[in-house]
């Protein structure tokens, strides 16, 4: 028999997997920087993603060094409380009057168990993560189980811990950019499989539409049409497309007349050769834009992970652009190539 425990996260609290950076905001004369790093007891080794809240609305996690920053918005008293599978919680009353780096170190969590049972039985725990709203895979969801074991998911969204303890609590955490976090305490008696639904951050979407609309203002005042496929509309192709065919197949229906010439391609603001998108999947990309002048065409490509770290970064974006080179000496016949920058 499967016992399972579902708690999600806060929707107050804005969450995201690759730092932890409470909000993208510049610093004031009164904000203070409290940063610090999270480590075991046993080998003082890093431990990436805890789950550190800081005063009564601030939440994130370690990141892979075990490092995490907060911003304390003016001198006073905050609740500092850090948690990880697998280990005991720390918590500590902080007067913060300056900047403050922090060393913490959780003792090992000690978990009862039946000596026999963890010698004889030993289960697989999998699953596989999906976005709610949409039924598509969540791929690059970071799945962090209790003893540090940390898993990735891949297309189709799936992630496998093996030798697992049988009838012993197995505690999992599921956290993907854009979603908001998933608990589970799962109690395996044979091999079990996950099926679980992640909802959207609304913190996060609202950080992704402004972010949305400094892209949309670039591609209007660029060279050239510019046609632009957000997320939504990504998805509704039909499932185990790759992204170049999913391009391909909401373009069939697109507003105007795409161009026949030469294409290039841009993935989150580096040129790339043309069949280097077809290692994207829909489920991983953000946006795309399609720009037209003449016989050339550019697609630009946003994912997910850029518009995360243009959420962190907010930095500037260069003017895009493209033109088309000559392959050989100059004539009638001659075959060209489009340079996307």
């Amino acid at each position: 028999m499967i016992q399972l425990q579902r708690r999600r996260g806060s929707r107050r609290i804005p969450f995201w997997t690759f730092a932890l950076l409470v909000l993208p905001l510049p610093l004031t004369a009164q904000q203070i920087v409290v940063s610090g790093v999270v480590v075991d007891s046993a080998a003082r080794a890093p431990v990436a993603g805890a789950t550190v809240t800081f005063g009564s609305d601030s939440r994130g996690l370690t990141d892979g060094n075990g490092v995490f920053r907060a911003i304390a918005p003016r001198p006073g008293v905050f609740e500092l409380r850090v948690e990880a599978v697998g280990y005991a919680p720390y918590a500590r009353t902080l007067i913060i009057e300056r900047d403050t780096n922090l060393v913490i170190v959780l003792p090992l969590r000690p978990v009862q168990i039946d000596t026999l049972q963890v010698q004889t039985r030993r289960v697989k725990v999998d699953g596989w993560i999906r976005e709610r709203a949409t039924g598509r895979s969540v791929i690059n969801a970071n799945i962090m189980a209790i003893g540090g074991r940390h898993e990735v998911t891949k297309r189709p969204g799936y992630f496998k811990f093996n030798d697992v303890h049988a009838h012993i609590p197995f505690d999992v955490s599921i956290l993907a950019f854009g979603f908001e976090p998933v608990y589970l305490t799962v109690l395996p008696s044979a091999d079990t499989t996950l099926h679980v639904e992640l909802e959207v951050d609304t913190m996060i979407k609202r950080l992704l539409t402004a972010q949305e609309q400094r892209l949309e203002k670039r591609a209007r005042d660029a060279v050239g049409r510019a046609y632009s496929i957000d997320r939504a509309r990504l998805l509704k192709t039909p499932a185990g497309m790759s992204l170049r065919e999913a391009v391909s197949e909401v373009l069939q229906t697109a507003p105007f007349s795409y161009g026949r010439g030469t294409t290039c391609y841009v993935v989150d603001e580096e040129a790339v050769p043309n069949d280097y998108v077809d290692a994207f999947a829909p489920e991983e990309v953000h946006r795309v834009e399609v720009h037209t002048r003449g016989g050339m065409n550019m697609i630009r490509v946003y994912t997910r992970r850029f518009m995360s770290d243009l959420i962190v970064s907010n930095r500037k974006l260069p003017r895009p652009g493209f033109r088309q080179t000559p392959l050989g000496f100059k004539g009638t016949d001659t075959p060209v190539s489009t340079i996307c920058y």
